[in-house]
């Protein structure tokens, strides 16, 4: 068992001075917390007494005494209706209404209209994939009045069926284009190369700017069928097969036929009467871009429907790339020449544009227009070898 020390009598005083020390500390403690309760509570007693003022500030505002509302009022009376529109917002997240669907398509962009649409009527739609594509989905409520929103757009919003081609007035026009080509091949065969064989005839039938500007016109037409060496004609040939093609199907052959040797030709007057008069040209290159420009005013003028949501000038700026890739490249190549024939090809084919595609197709028009084309290169020879 412990043994307790209990303190002799002699020391009886001291412990009765000790005991009477912490009463007085516990005193002073107890009177110390009951001042800083009283402190602390003074601010409490002042918000009471300031919130009683503002009640009765309240009601004497009420019965029309007292200064206007404070500003610290109309604060705490918004965040009472924020923090009640927090609790309704809380209660309807917990209740997520019924979505149902409405359509179903196998395109977003699709999906993407329907939901545009609703959004602009004020519906609370959305989309979402699926195994079937993306479905449009609408509150179960507003399922009815969704489908006749997307109705009256759709009413509203027919879309516009593509305008048909123009009718092709060469029922073979590769054929046709092919066989111009095979006639610029066999002319070369004829001729001979201009840097060779056929100097002589070369010498005749060039294209000479002086010549030309002291009258011989007939010099424009026959340049058109000579041509350096093999691979100058073999060029001309296969571009232009592939151009004339175009010519004919949009104006027929006779009339293609015609259109391209008098651009062509058009183009070889304007070069001269611009350049010096040592300038001298030959070939076929001229020509073959006046097919081109007449090409592209076809397209341009016939063909505006058909070219709805691209530029309506992409036609020429297409013929003017291709001239800027096919028509600069060599040493001797004449640029002039090229760029001039495709202004000539695209005012003659705006020209041939305008007319009829019905008047254009008749035979009478057609065989007429390509026998002149003929005549006109073989009595253009026939002036050159006169002279």
């Amino acid at each position: 068992m412990r043994r307790v020390r209990v303190p002799a009598k002699a020391s009886l005083p001291g412990a009765v001075a000790s005991r009477k020390g912490a009463i007085s500390w516990r005193a002073r403690s107890m009177t110390a917390g009951a001042t800083r309760r009283s402190t602390i509570a003074t601010p409490s007693r002042a918000s009471a007494a300031a919130r009683a003022s503002g009640v009765a500030s309240a009601e004497k505002r009420s019965i029309g005494m007292g200064p206007p509302a404070a500003h610290g009022s109309i604060a705490h009376a918004g965040r009472r209706r924020r923090d009640r529109d927090r609790v309704w917002h809380a209660a309807s997240m917990e209740q997520p209404e019924e979505l149902v669907a409405l359509r179903t398509t196998s395109r977003r962009a699709r999906a993407d209209e329907w939901l545009l649409v609703l959004a602009s009527e004020g519906f609370r739609a959305g989309v979402r994939g699926s195994a079937q594509g993306f479905v449009l989905e609408v509150p179960a409520d507003e399922r009815e009045r969704a489908l006749a929103a997307l109705a009256a757009f759709e009413r509203e919003n027919v879309p516009v069926p593509p305008a048909p081609e123009p009718p092709a007035l060469d029922a073979h026009p590769v054929q046709h284009a092919l066989l111009v080509a095979s006639a610029l091949l066999a002319g070369f065969v004829v001729t001979g190369p201009a840097d060779g064989a056929g100097a002589a005839l070369a010498a005749r039938g060039h294209a000479h700017a002086g010549r030309i500007q002291d009258g011989e016109w007939w010099l424009a037409l026959t340049a058109l069928t000579l041509h350096a060496d093999a691979g100058h004609v073999l060029g001309n040939a296969v571009v232009g097969a592939l151009f004339l093609s175009a010519v004919f199907r949009a104006f027929g052959f006779g009339v293609g036929v015609a259109l391209v040797v008098a651009a062509g030709a058009l183009g070889n007057l304007a070069n001269a009467a611009f350049r010096s008069a040592e300038h001298a040209s030959i070939g076929a290159s001229t020509a073959v871009f006046a097919a081109l420009g007449i090409a592209a005013a076809h397209s341009r003028i016939r063909r505006r429907a058909a070219l709805r949501g691209r530029p309506v000038w992409a036609p020429l700026g297409a013929a003017f790339a291709l001239l800027a890739m096919l028509g600069t490249e060599g040493d001797r190549v004449d640029l002039w020449a090229h760029a001039l024939g495709l202004v000539a090809g695209l005012a003659l084919g705006a020209l041939a544009a305008a007319v009829p595609a019905a008047r254009l197709a008749r035979r009478a028009v057609q065989w007429p227009a390509g026998a002149a084309a003929i005549a006109a290169i073989a009595g253009a020879w026939l002036l050159a070898s006169s002279r």
